[in-house]
């Protein structure tokens, strides 16, 4: 029944909202190729008029710095069969074990934002950020309808659609539905543990002469989280199973509620006077609003450590308010590329039992070098200043069989971190702001068959802040270092057989090591046979997707303040993930099958992805891909 109404929604959205609608636009096509990027997808659509072909988009980081460069559409099977957040990411993020829940990377990066934020980040991934829109330049509509119809009540929706009103402008928007149900301690079909719906309209305009541009943007998410709590340990509980799931496996919270609502209008424009000087303006401005309620506390009261509001209800609320402006001026000067600006940054955080606070206003000046020093190899140089101290600078080479980078970032506390009361915490701290280095590097060997691509990774964090094992945000009083060596290897054999590994050793030192949470091995394996089939109409693979990470002591989640935190009493143990699958393109049209978890039993019951959260136990997953172009 689920399904039968899932599909009969999109039919209708699609088939009047956007065919009917938009088709009433005039369209004056230019005579622009592109050749495509496979020699499979020139030759299934040498005939066709409009196809992957003729259509392309560009990022809007490639205009800002001058990079004109145009992306293929993603119409291969490869990797297809992936269609979660954390297998879409090489499975470097933590999540609690379902589509939609909170999730957080496993491995540090340097944070992108040195001003203050709000401190709540665990659903942002759900959202499409201004700068991860594509902006198309088609020669038809174009649209595309992606389902995933995975087990146990979880679904997946994804509908782009584009067109250009001429050849200098184009409109269009995404839609992203996510809806699963429970799989500890489920009530039957339709006891939803996500539910969020996330879209954006966009559009790109050039003048004739192409010296004016102005890429604009809206996006918006509502991501609305039923909490658990976890399960009960089986030692406070003895009548709950750690891997009973629907049966056996008993929960904190029935009535506890997380919501995230996000949104964000964006404006980017340029106008050109010369190859040598431009001059650009962005403007920004988001909202975000972060909810916990839960409205049975009396019977669930074993789970809270304290209460100082309401001993019958929590109903806590916090918002974040950014503007931004940044103005700058950039060009081309035989092989240099220079960018210079200023920004000003006005933030503002409300939360429901603390006093309002006015603007916080962040003023910056940057700039970005970029020097091409032969075909194949580029260095860049960027930085970035707010007053006060606070600063972003990085550096990279790159060639096609080496890189490496450097970054160094001064960034202030979140303002969670800093002040918060609600009915179960109360803190108000004096943080200073956190320093971090990253040195990346990596080389790449092609060897016939045999591409390996040896990398490290080399970061220093001080004075870092995290959540304790009480669930109170703390700042070390030290460093830590984190080094990571790894290695990728793909190896093609028999002609059509394949087999990708990527492999992460990861050492830990430092007088606040034990402040970062991240297993020593972690290992991705990716073994199948790709062929095309049935007189070359399919293109198909089969294989395992299998994933192992080593014993650690990850970090568990609290989902009064939507942040991990430390603990040490629990260890997510090591556990082989495989995934049995079939993935298939026949023309424009790509599916796949597969069986996740085909594992479980054979080593163990199941595994953990987050301390008394279970993974995603064995089922049957399918989905679809349909491409239009008219």
């Amino acid at each position: 029944m689920h399904y039968k109404k899932v599909i009969f929604q999109l039919i209708l959205f699609l088939g009047v909202s956007v065919t009917d609608l938009l088709a009433q636009f005039p369209t004056d096509f230019s005579n622009r190729t592109t050749s495509d990027t496979t020699k499979f997808e020139r030759k299934e659509h040498e005939e066709s008029v409009y196809g992957p072909n003729t259509t392309h988009f560009v990022l809007e980081k490639d205009v800002k710095y001058n990079l004109p460069k145009y992306y293929s559409l993603d119409t291969l099977p490869d990797n297809f069969q992936r269609f979660n957040f954390v297998d879409r990411n090489n499975y470097m993020m933590q999540d609690l074990g379902n589509m939609g829940t909170a999730i957080r990377p496993i491995f540090y990066e340097i944070p992108k934002v040195i001003g203050q934020t709000s401190g709540f980040y665990v659903y942002d991934l759900y959202f499409r950020d201004p700068d991860e829109i594509k902006y198309f330049d088609t020669k038809s509509p174009f649209s595309s309808i992606r389902i995933v119809f995975g087990g146990e009540g979880r679904s997946l929706v994804e509908v782009p659609y584009s067109r250009n009103i001429n050849p200098n402008w184009n409109i269009g928007f995404d839609v992203t539905a996510i809806n699963t149900d429970k799989q500890i301690n489920s009530s039957g079909e339709g006891d939803r543990n996500v539910v969020s719906y996330a879209y954006d309209f966009y559009t790109r305009f050039r003048t004739k002469d192409q010296k004016y541009q102005l890429l604009a943007n809206f996006s918006r998410l509502s991501h609305r989280v039923v909490e658990s709590g976890g399960i009960v340990p089986p030692e406070i509980d003895p009548s709950s199973n750690l891997f009973g799931y629907n049966t056996d496996a008993k929960i904190w919270l029935q009535n506890a509620q997380s919501e995230q609502v996000l949104q964000s209008y964006h404006i980017y424009h340029q106008y050109k006077f010369s190859d040598k000087i431009q001059f650009y303006h962005t403007l920004d401005r988001s909202n975000s609003l972060h909810r916990f309620t839960d409205t049975e506390l009396s019977s669930e009261s074993s789970f809270f450590d304290q209460f100082l509001i309401s001993t019958s209800e929590t109903q806590d609320k916090s918002k974040f308010r950014v503007f931004e402006n940044e103005v700058g001026f950039k060009g081309d000067v035989e092989n240099i590329f220079y960018s210079f600006y200023v920004k000003r940054r006005s933030v503002k955080f409300i939360h429901k039992y603390l006093d309002p606070i006015g603007f916080n206003h962040e003023d910056y000046g940057g700039f970005n070098i970029r020097y091409k020093l032969l075909d194949s190899t580029n260095f860049k140089f960027a930085g970035e200043y707010l007053l006060g101290g606070n600063y972003r600078v990085s550096a990279s080479l790159e060639h096609q069989k080496f890189g490496v980078s450097a970054a160094s970032a001064k960034y202030l506390p979140s303002f969670l971190s800093q002040q918060y009361f609600g009915n179960h915490y109360e803190w108000n701290n004096n943080f200073s702001s956190s320093l971090a280095n990253q040195l990346k590097a990596f080389l790449k060997f092609d060897l016939g068959t045999l591409s390996l691509r040896p990398n490290v990774a080399l970061s220093t964090v001080d004075k870092h802040i995290y959540f304790n094992q009480q669930k109170l945000p703390e700042q070390a009083s030290g460093s830590a270092s984190i080094i990571s060596p790894g290695l990728d290897i793909h190896y093609n054999f028999l002609k059509n057989l394949h087999l990708k590994t990527n492999f992460v050793y990861t050492k830990l030192s430092g007088n606040a090591a034990d402040k970062f949470r991240i297993p020593e091995i972690f290992v991705n394996t990716k073994f199948y046979y790709e062929n095309n089939l049935f007189k070359k109409v399919m293109l198909a693979q089969f294989g395992l997707d299998i994933h192992w990470q080593s014993n650690y002591f990850a970090m568990d989640y609290d989902p009064i303040t939507q942040q991990f935190f430390l603990q040490d009493t629990f260890e997510v143990s090591s556990y082989p993930l495989i995934d049995l699958y079939m993935s298939f393109k026949v023309k424009r049209f790509r599916g796949f099958l597969k069986m996740t978890n085909v594992g479980q039993g054979l080593t163990a019951d199941g595994y953990f992805t987050t301390p008394y959260y279970t993974g995603q136990p064995r089922t049957f997953d399918f989905g679809i891909n349909w491409l239009f172009f008219d």
